[in-house]
């Protein structure tokens, strides 16, 4: 969904990477200076109970001291930014915390041929001004994303299988036919191809429901974006609303943060508690405030991870983060298969997650991560073998050629990572070094075609956006993908996953993408790292929060607000 930085991190849709954003990914933890003992913590300070609801005050942006890069669903790439629009908006589906689709504010059906669905809007659904949702705003929704104009460089990753959609995003067709109004409840969408995640993809905020009269007219794009700079513009159908100062989301001189209060209009159970989502610059600031009672949840910087073994507060889960490295495939050294198969069999993965990440991440080898359908283990693929790295290295035409590792900083396990593999690579022979930076410059960098960037290997991260294997083996890696950045194309790949997106047999669709993987890991396309665990504190007053694979940041236990309280 979402290119991850850390944790959460949606990345980026993800992330893009992003996306950057997931907190136990790149930022898991940090070797922090903070020296108080875990049982020890200042009390959560008082200012959680303002206006008459406790405050809840969530980590949503840590290392991103400037909050969201876009609060426009059509723009969406990052984790961090994926999780808060999903407090305000709503959509016609949703993916629950298991990971399983669910009607948010429609019920569908779907036709025998698998391409033809139609959604039935709930009645009595409203936007946060009490504006009705209707089937117009859903359609409108979706083809703003799509419209040329607004130039997203995702709709296309996540709606691009609607009948119609390459043409009119392309601008050569001035309607959308396969979106279609049935009347003022249904809306029907019709494919192009019986895919099988198509519901999963829906589910991204790329196609959430947006209130029309509100935002018909406003402008669209990436920069001077109307929802991510004008705060009263965001009137969603989610849970939450946002506190407005003006056009502002916070105060001049505040510290940026978003406040979020319960949507009174919200179809489902409302909200207790009050949101507060603070920028915070660093993963060992957020654990020093969370020490201070300044923040409920905080990820744990690795070299405490020990010192809360047992404790309650301390929850740790799987997630679908997954960590890698994406070389420029069109740039030397790397345009040669020889030096990209010396850099994966050159980096011991063991060492990072159990040494250096002081074993709060597994090790990993393949594209899809474990739990998920497709998953590869390590068998058939590059592992840690110096013989063989230095053997691939000898074939490599480019031996001088400088390698700097390009990485978003932010935290010190972050830099401990990168600066193992700079040296992992130097013991191959290559002429290796770390380019930290940060992680908006990260994600712009993963936004794009490495090679526009004159970047030769990027650290890279993902997480879910739906847990289906194409989310990551055909996204990220098909030639012609927005997120294939490394520029790799293989054609026995491509037509490998196209038959999988298509397939209806599950254990079929499994082997078609263990396949593509290994054909993709055998020719250095993607050098696996990690597969992140996420460590995240939680106060103990605080009740009904989980981590889960589906999302980037801590959501409510069910996706229901209501379950979460604070006492």
């Amino acid at each position: 969904m979402r290119n991850a930085v850390i944790h959460p991190f949606r990345s980026t849709a993800g992330q893009l990477a992003v996306l950057a954003v997931a907190v136990a990914l790149l930022v898991t933890g940090c070797g922090s200076s903070a020296s108080s003992a875990p049982g020890t913590p200042s009390q959560p300070s008082q200012s959680g109970n303002k206006g008459g609801l406790p405050i809840l005050r969530l980590d949503y942006f840590v290392a991103e001291p400037q909050l969201a890069a876009t609060l426009d669903p059509a723009l969406v790439s990052s984790a961090s930014d994926a999780d808060t629009i999903a407090l305000t908006n709503a959509n016609l589906v949703k993916i629950l915390p298991s990971g399983n689709v669910a009607p948010d504010l429609a019920h569908w059906t779907v036709d025998a041929s698998r391409k033809v669905y139609t959604f039935t809007i709930r009645p009595g659904a409203k936007f946060a001004n009490g504006h009705p949702v209707t089937a117009a705003d859903a359609a409108y929704s979706i083809r703003r994303a799509l419209a040329p104009s607004t130039a997203s460089r995702v709709a296309m990753t996540y709606l691009g299988d609607v009948e119609g959609a390459a043409t009119y995003n392309a601008g050569h067709a001035r309607t959308l036919t396969g979106v279609q109004v049935v009347n003022s409840r249904t809306l029907r969408i019709t494919l192009d191809k019986p895919i099988a995640f198509f519901l999963d993809t829906l589910a991204y905020p790329t196609a959430d429901v947006l209130d029309r009269s509100v935002v018909q007219g406003k402008r669209a794009s990436a920069v001077n974006n109307f929802l991510t700079n004008n705060c009263p513009g965001n009137q969603g159908a989610g849970p939450f609303t946002f506190v407005c100062h003006g056009k502002n989301f916070y105060r001049t001189g505040q510290t940026p943060k978003y406040d979020l209060v319960p949507n009174s209009n919200y179809y489902g159970p409302k909200p207790s508690v009050k949101l507060e989502l603070p920028g915070v610059s660093t993963i060992d600031l957020a654990y020093r405030m969370y020490q201070a009672g300044e923040l409920d949840t905080t990820p744990v910087p690795t070299t405490f991870l020990q010192r809360w073994q047992g404790n309650p507060r301390l929850h740790t889960f799987p997630t679908s983060i997954v960590t890698y490295l994406t070389p420029d495939t069109r740039s030397v050294p790397f345009s040669n298969v020889h030096c990209r198969l010396a850099a994966a069999y050159g980096i011991d993965r063991e060492t990072i997650a159990n040494d250096v990440l002081h074993g709060s991440t597994r090790a990993f080898y393949g594209v899809v991560p474990e739990g998920m359908l497709g998953f590869l283990g390590k068998s058939g693929v590059p592992t840690y073998n110096l013989d063989k790295a230095r053997f691939e290295f000898a074939q490599c035409p480019y031996k001088s050629a400088p390698v700097a590792i390009n990485y978003p900083t932010g935290s010190s396990d972050a830099d401990a990572t990168y600066l193992a593999v700079a040296h992992m690579l130097t013991q191959v022979g290559f002429k290796a070094s770390t380019d930290p930076i940060s992680v908006h410059a990260w994600l712009n960098a993963v936004s794009q075609p490495l090679s526009a960037t004159h970047t030769t290997i990027i650290r890279n991260g993902w997480q879910q956006d739906y847990p289906d294997p194409q989310d990551y083996v055909t996204l990220l890696l098909h030639s012609g993908s927005t997120y294939d950045i490394g520029q790799w194309k293989n054609s026995t790949f491509d037509a490998l996953t196209s038959r999988a997106d298509v397939t209806a047999d599950t254990s079929r669709r499994a082997q078609m993408y263990k396949r593509a993987q290994k054909i993709a890991l055998n020719n250095g396309a993607w050098i696996s790292l990690t597969n992140a665990l996420g460590h995240e504190l939680i106060q103990a007053r605080v009740h009904g929060l989980v981590g889960t694979s589906a999302f980037g940041d801590l959501v409510a236990r069910g996706g229901n607000w209501a379950n979460v309280t604070v006492d």
